[in-house]
């Protein structure tokens, strides 16, 4: 995927949460921009077990091209 497009989604005002799905399936929610790291050719995605807050447990690489699709954060889209 083309940084420019999840760079969009993270720019977006208001902000609206989205889901970032990858080739193998897994997704990751994105609540909060701050929470997003954004390369050339990979992300960073801080993790943590409260969606309201915003200081990472852990941080999990995702290489773009491996990722799929971008997709509202909640969507029943495929998986």
């Amino acid at each position: 995927m083309d940084p420019k497009d999840i760079q969009r989604h993270l720019r977006r005002q208001p902000f609206a949460p989205f889901r970032l799905v990858t080739s193998d399936g897994t997704t990751y929610d994105i609540r909060h921009p701050e929470m997003v790291l954004l390369f050339r050719r990979a992300v960073d995605i801080g993790l943590n077990s409260d969606p309201v807050d915003t200081i990472a447990e852990q941080v999990v690489t995702v290489a773009l091209l491996h990722v799929q699709r971008l997709e509202p954060a909640g969507s029943t889209a495929e998986k």
